[in-house]
């Protein structure tokens, strides 16, 4: 007879390794730039899950922004994430074009799902920002908007791309202008759709009205005065998806 307690034994150490892996691959720290303040935060919903996050140098003075979720949860998720990643981390020049960036990992995914024989969908925000003149220009394909936010106003940008993996599509790019004491608040759907017992999601809503109440808060903590929310706010049911928050603000 098979040995049950090792084969689940094997099974824990392998999702363990799959878990360090993958967090292997997350930024191990927020970059420093002149002109703005970075904080982050994951958590998967299981040992290992498919949303990711980059915050790199592109040039002297760009940053890249990346904020995806693979569809789906746990091994499978996580090896799309791992994909993605690498491949939207490789240096090549098209990393300062968003359009162009987004066309490739679409064609990735949509290549890769006819290997396969699945369907592999992905939510993608892709943005380069130049932090001398605090222009973001970006392309967001099926993610949940960035909260941009100055004073108490809170306005999201622009979705205006397909889920990556669905079909093919041509991007087109968006720009946006910060101002100095302006915040951009990035997340993944696991942060919105979080429920209490009583089924009720957290909502846009209440994490834009968090949002707002934190505007003196440092981006660190904001991010986790964030979380804490959740974790009231779902109380004993815990999560049903990854989550992902990402915070900048414009010094």
């Amino acid at each position: 007879m098979p040995d049950i307690d090792a084969e689940e034994r094997r099974r824990i150490a392998d999702l363990a390794l799959a878990r360090a892996v993958q967090q292997a691959l997350l930024p191990r720290e927020c970059p420093r730039c002149v002109g703005g303040r970075f904080a982050a935060k994951y958590r998967p919903a299981e040992h290992v899950g498919g949303d990711f996050y980059d915050i790199t140098h592109l040039g002297i003075d760009q940053i890249g922004l990346i904020i995806g979720d693979a569809v789906g949860h746990g091994i499978h998720s996580a090896l799309v994430m791992a994909l993605l990643l690498g491949h939207l981390r490789a240096n090549r020049p098209e990393r300062l074009r968003p359009a162009q960036m987004i066309a490739e990992v679409n064609r990735l995914l949509l290549e890769l799902g006819e290997s396969t024989g699945e369907i592999l969908l992905c939510s993608l925000f892709y943005g380069v920002l130049d932090m001398p003149s605090r222009v973001l220009f970006y392309v967001d394909a099926g993610h949940p908007p960035p909260l941009c936010c100055r004073g108490d106003r809170i306005s999201p940008l622009t979705s205006n791309a397909l889920l990556l993996g669905a079909d093919q599509f041509v991007a087109e790019e968006q720009c946006h202008q910060f101002e100095q004491g302006d915040r951009l608040v990035l997340y993944t759907d696991g942060v919105v759709e979080t429920r209490n017992t009583q089924g009720q999601l957290y909502s846009v809503q209440r994490l834009e009205e968090t949002v707002r109440d934190l505007a003196g808060r440092t981006a660190e903590q904001t991010v986790e005065t964030i979380f804490s929310q959740l974790d009231s706010f779902s109380s004993e049911q815990g999560p049903d998806d990854d989550a992902t928050v990402v915070v900048l603000d414009f010094a």
